[in-house]
């Protein structure tokens, strides 16, 4: 696994040999040329809660059969789900929750298929990698990413899959155990 500035930290979490054993599965997996690494782990600010984001880039041309290998990756996970995309996406996302409760969000993308801003690191495959990838500022995407946060505000139980619920519930769950932990120091 190559390196990157938040590497250190990264192993010092429960996430770490979950995201060794990603980049080992990936490996693997033919039609995928490497993982680039998004997100807390990839910014060096992650904690005990965080997610794991990537992106397992496939071959050119390729994009179908990773696809249909995805469950390579995650291993032996308690569950699996796949977000709503259009079909003919190039970029869909696999999303799995491990036994010990870390949740994996893992996008299966054909190179140029996806927008990167920084902080993101390349753990497998060439460090040209990522270069395949258009740019997009930071600010550009914390927009997007509240813009859809507000329109999640708004949502029908009765019309959600399985896989938005879990994603609703954990969200949930750590926002409250941070809360709790906030308030735990702040007391101290």
């Amino acid at each position: 696994m190559n390196d990157w500035p938040g590497r250190r930290k990264a192993e010092t979490l429960r996430q770490w040999p979950v995201l060794q054993e990603i980049v080992r599965c990936a490996a693997l997996v033919d039609p995928i040329d490497g993982v680039i690494l998004l997100g807390s782990f990839a910014d060096g600010e992650p904690d005990a809660l965080s997610d794991l984001d990537l992106i397992a880039v496939t071959a050119p041309g390729r994009f179908d059969e990773a696809w249909a290998e995805r469950r390579q990756l995650a291993g032996a996970p308690l569950v699996t789900w796949d977000s709503r995309a259009n079909p003919d996406a190039q970029i869909r996302w696999f999303k799995w929750l491990t036994p010990d409760m870390v949740k994996v969000e893992c996008g299966i993308a054909a190179p140029g298929s996806k927008e990167l801003a920084e902080p993101f690191a390349v753990l497998l495959g060439a460090p040209s990698l990522a270069d395949a990838f258009p740019r997009i500022a930071r600010a550009t995407l914390d927009e997007r990413a509240a813009l859809l946060r507000e329109q999640q505000q708004v949502f029908d139980l009765e019309e959600m899959t399985v896989g938005e619920t879990i994603d609703w519930k954990l969200s949930e769950m750590k926002n409250a155990v941070r809360d709790a932990l906030r308030s735990e120091q702040h007391d101290a």
